[in-house]
């Protein structure tokens, strides 16, 4: 395998990437890391790499096709690839709520409704199925605007919104509460302008680009070590994740072929929506059934996990849970997809013959 496109022509130090970033998700919703510099400042931002990476891709994916003609197509093929997978998840998840009646949680009428269109209310780490949704809704205007007006003013517009975000996010917070400020669109569309700008230079990327991510990131992460965190750190916070994609995508590029891990992070990367959605599930079982507190492991030895008095030894068992938890949901929710399509194509026949 090289370190360009795949056979199908996606490309690999993406997919890479993307498979690197959802063990990121895994480990944050398991602690086991605590707080290092490395989850400080690599593993929490894996949210901001899958958003760098949804400009990056939806940019590929248009880079041959129209607007509007194809914007028929780019629905369809969202609605297939992420509101299906989210759809049939829903029941489990109605089944969980119903069990436990999750304090906090008010199961009306009108949830399901409002879940159906992507508005993930009560359903915990689901925020970023609804920004997903959300951006998906706003791409064609933004590939519209590159078009008119090129990538560099959009980039540059949208960095500004997110700073202007972050400068009033406890005022935001405050009157639209977490959720709806997490999935607030301004203050992402700076990193999906900076993945649009990031698709067209995706073959130029090399060791001057990555010495650049480094050193930015790096001077990123001094800042917000140092006395002005607390005036300069929400806005480094905004900015780091840039230069941080930029190394981690020339670092796959380089990275030899290794047996096992190599095809695993492909295999996590291609299947991330999945992966993401299986652990979601798995870890709203487990916060209904244990409760959450900022520790986890005790509430996961109080549910019989075998995890001894050992606290970090419990967070990276989690951490096995959520990431085989989810693999599984994968293969069995293609196992009944496969099975549907066999009895389909049954009753065709037994159609065509009678």
């Amino acid at each position: 395998m090289t370190a360009g496109k795949t056979q199908t022509h996606r490309w690999a130090m993406i997919d890479l990437l993307k498979g690197f970033a959802i063990l990121c998700v895994l480990l944050i919703h398991s602690k086991a890391l605590g707080d290092s510099v490395g989850f400080l400042y690599v593993v929490n931002h894996a949210v901001a790499i899958f958003v760098v990476l949804f400009g990056l891709n939806s940019t590929l994916w248009w880079r041959d096709r129209l607007l509007p003609q194809h914007l028929t197509t780019w629905c369809g093929t969202r609605i297939k690839r992420i509101m299906a997978p989210y759809w049939a998840l829903l029941p489990l998840w109605w089944m969980l709520a119903l069990w436990y009646r999750p304090i906090g949680v008010s199961l009306s009428w009108w949830l399901p409704l409002v879940q159906l269109g992507g508005y993930t209310l009560y359903i915990g780490t689901g925020w970023f199925v609804t920004m997903i949704l959300l951006l998906v809704a706003l791409f064609p205007l933004l590939e519209l605007g590159v078009r008119r007006v090129g990538v560099w003013p959009l980039l540059v517009a949208a960095v500004v919104g997110e700073l202007v975000v972050a400068h009033w996010r406890l005022e935001l917070l405050g009157r639209f509460g977490q959720m709806n400020y997490l999935v607030f669109p301004p203050r992402i569309l700076g990193h999906v302008a900076f993945g649009m700008l990031l698709a067209t230079r995706l073959d130029k990327l090399g060791t001057v680009e990555y010495l650049a991510g480094v050193a930015l990131w790096t001077l990123c992460v001094a800042v917000q070590s140092s006395p002005l965190s607390p005036q300069l750190g929400p806005y480094i916070d905004t900015l780091i994740d840039l230069p941080l994609v930029v190394a981690l995508l020339v670092a796959f590029r380089a990275m030899p072929t290794i047996p096992l891990v190599t095809p695993a992070l492909l295999w996590l990367g291609v299947n991330s929506w999945g992966v993401y959605l299986g652990q979601m599930l798995i870890h709203n079982a487990v916060v209904y059934q244990c409760g959450f507190l900022p520790d986890l492991a005790p509430n996961l030895a109080a549910c019989n996990f075998p995890l001894g008095d050992d606290a970090s030894l419990g967070r990276w068992i989690y951490t096995l849970v959520l990431l085989f938890g989810a693999i599984g949901i994968i293969w069995l929710a293609r196992g009944f997809v496969l099975a549907a399509l066999q009895i389909r194509a049954k009753g065709e026949l037994i159609m065509k013959a009678s």
